[in-house]
């Protein structure tokens, strides 16, 4: 039978409080088999990001979310054709991704594209991003220059933990 051992930080002078809940139900709480931080609930933080269409391929950290992200949803305008037309893609824990992209030169079309979180411009003339990291402060990937796109993209990235 494995031990339960709780262990105070010798340098600390603070108390910690372990309480249990006024209820009549029984919890159980299962310890993960990892070194780590123990956390309950859901974290998420809203980073927003600019991207200059006219820089050349290459990584790039985002940091600033004040936690390792675990899964990524990024929303976002292309405004490459001059309409509002969606940018929306996802990123999961084991860095799988997806994105759509409404604003291909067909009126109406959406353009799917998987392996990449972000995925802006027009046919032809893009700029893609995708995500090759989770870090402990945020996360790092690729923008990948396809043709020449010109302008500044903006787009939210929601992330979560």
């Amino acid at each position: 039978m494995s031990q339960v051992k709780l262990q105070g930080n010798a340098s600390g002078s603070g108390s910690v409080t372990i309480a249990s809940p006024n209820t009549n139900s029984a919890f159980t709480v299962t310890l993960p088999d990892a070194t780590g931080t123990l956390s309950l609930g859901l974290s998420s933080k809203v980073l927003a990001i600019t991207r200059d269409m006219t820089l050349s391929t290459g990584s790039v950290s985002y940091t600033g979310v004040g936690f390792r992200p675990t899964s990524l949803q990024a929303f976002g305008a292309n405004t490459t054709l001059g309409t509002n037309n969606a940018v929306n893609g996802y990123c999961d824990s084991a860095l799988g991704q997806a994105a759509l992209r409404a604003g291909s030169a067909t009126p109406g079309q959406w353009v799917y594209l998987a392996s990449v979180l972000i995925n802006l411009g027009s046919d032809g003339a893009t700029q893609t991003f995708a995500v090759t990291s989770f870090d402990a402060d945020g996360f790092t990937g690729t923008w990948t220059r396809t043709g020449a796109p010109g302008g500044t993209q903006s787009v939210a990235i929601l992330c979560f933990k």
